[in-house]
């Protein structure tokens, strides 16, 4: 055979595709006989992490809760009983200003009925006069009948018909004697009772007509807040003979950081129902104190918070409402440590806490996490719940 160039170049082809297909099939083996042997793991399974609080059955006083505002026990529009021009108006007559139980606020001008008291006096003395002189003729035809002895006198003859015209002028100059010094004692306006005015309504030099208002006034003290209660907060309550609630109560409000509270008792019912918000109203009458150290005065308008003292319940839990599965059962941490759902009896629901009477035990263990899937039987891992939780559940 001619070896030609062309046959050296496909040897040399051929030889170097041989070579190429050693090394590799070499690499290989090597990279086969050192590779590293991997080592067995066993699984590793995260189970859930949740907080957990203890139950503690114990007896509780479920105070009720509520909002009002202090009015005052009266608000009396003062009016005038006469007509008058303003005379003398008291210093005190200005919205704030306090008067005493039938202390004079202001005066109108007495001068008629000072009049009409003189008229009323010289009236009734004329009538007396009147009288006196009809009974002496009476008593005169008594003696001149006798003296004729003509039998029976008459009533006329007595004058007995002037005379009981003369007694009933009397009486009518008596009435209207009586009138006149009611009215010239009214010419001065009082207070009804220890008051504060709430409006002035009129001023010196001022004409006022019979009924015309002065100025609204509010009783001082007592003052009252009229509060609302649910009719499911009833049963919380004590009551009395015919269901009327009982208790004394702790009205408050917030001025800054400082907490300011007044003391009160109920005082009554009203006696119906709010169709609107189904609630119930009672009335709360402040107890006074001495108000010289607080930095609010107790004045109506004023919204308060109150907490009316409730009756005592034994053997009750005090629960977190995170527990709650829903409305009606709680999630507890078995021993374990699987989930489990539990229907209980719920006496009251009161902002982060609900109360329970029956369906869990001393000790056993709330689940408070709420977990993104809720499932029964779930195994979890637990921790105590923080120190805050724990000391209000306990």
């Amino acid at each position: 055979m001619t070896i030609t160039r062309k046959n050296i170049k496909r040897l040399v082809q051929l030889a170097l595709i041989v070579l190429f297909l050693l090394l590799t099939a070499g690499v290989t083996w090597f990279l086969r006989a050192t590779k590293p042997i991997a080592e067995g793991k066993e699984e590793v399974i995260n189970l859930p992490l949740v907080e957990i609080a203890k139950v503690a059955f114990q007896d509780y006083t479920l105070d009720v809760s509520s909002q009002g505002v202090v009015q005052p026990k009266k608000r009396t529009m003062v009016s005038s009983e006469l007509a008058g021009k303003v005379t003398w108006m008291s210093e005190k007559f200005t919205t704030g200003g306090q008067f005493e139980k039938d202390e004079v606020i202001l005066r109108i001008d007495e001068t008629s009925y000072q009049t009409a008291l003189a008229q009323a006096q010289a009236a009734l003395a004329e009538a007396e006069v009147a009288l006196t002189t009809e009974r002496a003729r009476a008593e005169q035809a008594r003696r001149d009948w006798q003296r004729l002895g003509r039998g029976q006198i008459s009533s006329l003859a007595l004058r007995e018909p002037q005379i009981k015209g003369v007694e009933a002028s009397i009486a009518a100059a008596e009435v209207a004697l009586d009138k006149a010094r009611s009215d010239l004692t009214r010419t001065s306006i009082v207070a009804p009772y220890t008051a504060t005015v709430a409006n002035k309504g009129t001023e010196i030099g001022n004409f006022l007509a019979p009924g015309a208002p002065i100025g609204e006034f509010f009783q001082t003290t007592p003052l009252e807040v009229r509060l609302p209660l649910a009719l499911d907060d009833l049963r919380f309550v004590n009551t009395g003979k015919g269901g009327s609630i009982l208790g004394d109560l702790e009205l408050s409000t917030n001025l800054g950081n400082q907490r300011i509270t007044w003391q009160a008792r109920i005082d009554r019912t009203e006696g119906q129902v709010d169709p609107q918000s189904r609630s119930i109203y009672v009335i709360s009458e402040i107890i006074p104190d001495d108000e010289t150290e607080k930095p609010l005065k107790l004045q109506p308008g004023l919204f308060l918070d109150a907490t009316i003292s409730g009756k005592a319940f034994k053997n009750v839990a005090r629960i977190p409402a995170a527990a709650f599965l829903d409305l009606e059962r709680v999630v507890i941490v078995d021993e374990f440590n699987k989930l489990k759902f539990r229907p209980v009896e719920v006496l009251r629901r009161d902002g982060p806490y609900v109360y329970v009477t029956a369906g869990l035990k001393d000790g056993e263990r709330l689940c408070v996490t709420d977990l993104p899937t809720m499932i029964e039987d779930t195994e979890v891992q637990v921790r105590e719940a923080a120190d805050g939780l724990k000391q209000e559940v306990n």
